[in-house]
């Protein structure tokens, strides 16, 4: 089951729908929600129930790259840490300082970017 770390008052805590309140008010009044441009229906939402990328991420044993906004509002850095904590084979987790989710600025851009094609030069 994925479990998403967020922060609710200070805390960490396991949600297995980040944003869960809005979104569930949002899909009863219209069946679906906008997340980043994609509509989310309530199937979506009850397939994440049943995946476990930790487990998943625990059985690959080839290269992994893991590039995180540190200041991701989606997906806290902390979940990109236990990602890479889990991998067996050579792994690399970059944390862009700054950074939201999708990397919104030409800087943070450039360094995914660069990021990516040293990676695939150095493990390719």
């Amino acid at each position: 089951m994925v479990d998403y770390l967020v922060e609710r008052g200070g805390r960490i805590v396991k949600d297995p729908t980040p944003g869960c309140r809005r979104i569930q008010t949002t899909i009863k009044k219209s069946g679906r929600v906008d997340i980043g441009g994609f509509m989310r229906g309530k199937p979506y939402f009850e397939s994440l129930k049943h995946l476990d990328p930790l487990r998943e991420i625990a059985k690959y044993d080839g290269p992994v790259l893991i590039v995180q906004g540190s200041e991701d509002e989606v997906t806290m850095p902390l979940n990109s840490e236990y990602m890479y904590d889990h991998a067996r084979g050579k792994r690399l987790l970059v944390m862009v300082d700054g950074a939201d989710h999708t990397f919104s600025s030409a800087s943070w851009e450039g360094q995914v970017i660069e990021t990516t094609r040293m990676w695939f030069a150095e493990t390719l």
